[in-house]
């Protein structure tokens, strides 16, 4: 995992370094078997950013209880954080408070805060797919009783997880462009820029977009799925978005409240279902690689193998001779495949493409672009 990450930290590192350290990040989650556990989870941060030894790396904490004092512990100490599952604005407001803490002793003790970035996770599909669980069942419940009661929930689906993260953005604002940050802000320090996850939409019968339309502001990250992406350059609407309809973003969650749904408890259960989900899927990767350490170790799975008969020798013979085939190939060895001369000039020719990428014949930033 530690070369992993390090690879691509250093495929984005021009990114990170041309943004000034505003973009260009990878993150690595702390185990959530420790999501629970602030002195653990916090050490985990310290261990992992250190271990990568990249600027650009970003350690993930959820925003469980345990988990916000190891944010604010993380941050003082000058770890990158990216704070996940957050579901509603009242843990929003906690993560915000420990990244400011954390910023401020910092700067009380003379210490660098413009290298220290973080970004806080907002999970939306989720809330929806939750919440529109309970309007379904209070439509079917009000079927054939009060025609009001079916059409009060039924305009509210596939409504709660936006209005609760332009409220979110917000207490961003409120956060972020206020006076307590004011000193941090002039100190060099960087906002915790709100991020967008879980962006692709559960539903079939809503826009395909609709998690990437509405929220589209400064400041802010989308981690959108490939499939979504495709979809947004395809017919996505590009505006800034995000601050629309925000008094309507209240009363969306009015009118939620009024029809019986609790969204206190609702984000609630979604953290700790998201601790869950994410203790499961790492158990199960670690079973995986034990499973298969064990069946190595043991001699079960073994190199598969073949008997070519009266073949064998010329088989062998031709494998033999490619042991040093990319070494030959970067060499420009034409002879190496035929050494009769015609043939070697024809070879030359062909290896053009070894060093096309890299010779000025291709225009890199037309394809890049």
């Amino acid at each position: 995992a530690k070369d992993d990450i390090r690879a691509v930290a250093d495929i984005l590192r021009p990114i990170f370094d041309r943004t000034n350290g505003a973009d260009g990040y990878i993150s690595l989650e702390v185990s959530p078997l420790v999501a629970n556990d602030t002195a653990t989870t916090t050490r985990e941060a310290f261990r992992l950013f250190e271990m990568v030894d990249r600027p650009n790396v970003m350690i993930k904490i959820p925003a469980t209880d345990a988990g916000l004092p190891a944010i604010e512990e993380a941050i003082a100490g000058g770890v990158n954080i990216n704070v996940t599952l957050i579901f509603s604005v009242e843990y929003y407001k906690r993560v915000t408070e420990a990244y400011i803490r954390g910023l401020e002793r910092r700067l009380s003790k003379g210490q660098d805060v413009t290298q220290i970035a973080s970004v806080a996770s907002f999970f939306l599909s989720r809330i929806d797919s939750m919440v529109d669980q309970q309007l379904d069942s209070n439509i079917r419940a009000a079927q054939g009783r009060s025609l009001d009661r079916v059409a009060a929930n039924r305009k509210l689906l596939g409504t709660a997880a936006i209005a609760n993260a332009k409220l979110a953005y917000r207490e961003f604002k409120n956060v972020f462009e206020g006076a307590r940050f004011k000193q941090l802000r002039e100190a060099g320090a960087q906002v915790q820029r709100p991020l967008w996850a879980s962006t692709s939409t559960k539903n079939p019968a809503y826009p395909d977009t609709m998690y990437v339309d509405t929220l589209i502001g400064s400041h802010t990250v989308n981690t959108v799925p490939p499939e979504t992406l495709v979809a947004f350059k395809d017919h996505g609407t590009v505006a800034a978005t995000l601050e629309q309809d925000l008094d309507k973003a209240a009363d969306t969650m009015d009118m939620l409240a009024e029809v019986g749904i609790d969204m206190a408890l609702v984000t609630n259960n979604l953290l700790l279902d998201g601790v869950e989900k994410f203790t499961a899927s790492y158990n199960a990767l670690l079973e995986a690689i034990e499973g298969k350490r064990k069946m190595l170790k043991a001699g079960i799975i073994k190199r598969q193998s073949g008997v070519v008969g009266q073949y064998e020798p010329n088989v062998r013979e031709t494998m033999d001779g490619m042991k040093d085939a990319p070494k030959q190939i970067w060499e420009r060895n034409a002879a190496w495949w035929k050494p009769e001369p015609a043939h070697v000039e024809v070879i030359n020719n062909r290896l053009g493409w070894l060093t096309i990428a890299v010779d000025g014949r291709i225009d890199r930033q037309r394809l890049h672009n």
